[in-house]
């Protein structure tokens, strides 16, 4: 080979090395989030005088972004909500000076899951607003940073019940999840109709999840089947929703978490409502399920 020739393949390869080190950076950047992004927490609670519930945070930052949640004002609740950070590393504690991960968080290739807990805590005048109308529920609030940097968050939802509300409200029984599958359990001692249910948040994952209803364990209706329901759904022992991954080698329990079904139903008369869904925290996504995360918010905010 003529020096001629090695210098052209030189200028050659250095021309695409270049080009492939832009083309890295620009697609990196465009994986950059204006804003840390939370996991829901939908849960039930019930209140028998004796309040002891931690509530798991989970948010996805880029991995630049270097902040920790210090706390969450919710709307509705008078008590400012501090952030316990999660710092424990096979039973000791590490600070940053002797551990690049003091948090334990989960670092991917542009995004961290950074995780913090709760031990929630109620007002006397919480309490009794509570007592008053027999639930409390809230969800949606502002975040602040330690670094004092603010931004309104929505962590899903959260209800607190008196116990003679948990009583009359509540028929979920049970369930059970894993990173395929999930239930929800439901049974009722008075037979009920279904009058309304809201199929909206599981549009976005029709492609990646099959759902299905089964009642009093002979009759299955699918989503196709749900859409197209014209008549009550009439339950006389229970009812069981059920989602189930396409893809087995998928992470989806986060995609399980954003399904949240408002539910209308009739009992003796009376008009109920509730919902369905799965209390996942965001604890244990890895980074292909932080990347759908990410996607998927994308696709609905961009």
């Amino acid at each position: 080979m003529t020096e001629k020739k090695l210098k052209r393949y030189s200028m050659i390869i250095a021309a695409l090395v270049t080009l492939s080190a832009i083309s890295n950076v620009v697609y990196a950047s465009y994986q950059v989030i204006p804003e840390p992004l939370f996991t829901e927490i939908n849960k039930e609670i019930n209140y028998n005088r004796m309040l002891n519930e931690k509530l798991t945070v989970s948010y996805i930052t880029n991995n630049s972004d270097t902040r920790r949640l210090k706390s969450i004002s919710f709307y509705g609740l008078d008590a400012k909500q501090s952030i316990i950070q999660n710092a424990g590393f096979g039973g000791f504690m590490y600070t940053s000076d002797t551990n690049n991960n003091p948090y334990n968080d989960e670092i991917g290739r542009y995004y961290t899951l950074k995780q913090g807990y709760i031990n929630l805590y109620l007002t006397d005048e919480d309490i009794s607003r509570m007592e008053e109308k027999g639930s409390l529920t809230f969800g949606r609030g502002t975040a602040i940073f330690d670094d004092g940097t603010i931004m309104p968050v929505s962590l899903g939802r959260i209800t607190i019940r008196t116990e003679d509300n948990w009583e009359e409200h509540r028929l979920r029984k049970g369930g059970g999840g894993s990173n395929d599958h999930f239930t929800a359990d439901f049974e009722t001692e008075t037979p009920i109709r279904i009058t309304s249910l809201d199929l909206s948040s599981f549009e976005p994952h029709r492609d990646d999840l099959d759902m299905s209803l089964i009642v009093d364990f002979d009759r299955t209706y699918s989503y196709d089947a749900l859409m197209n329901l014209t008549e009550p759904i009439e339950v006389k022992r229970g009812f069981e929703m059920a989602y189930t991954a396409k893809d087995k080698d998928a992470s989806s329990e986060w995609r399980f978490n954003m399904i949240s079904l408002d539910m209308v139903y009739e009992k003796d008369g009376q008009s109920y409502d509730t919902w369905i869904y799965y209390p996942f925290y965001g604890t244990g996504m890895n980074e292909a399920a932080v990347e759908s995360f990410v996607a998927l918010w994308r696709t609905e905010h961009e």
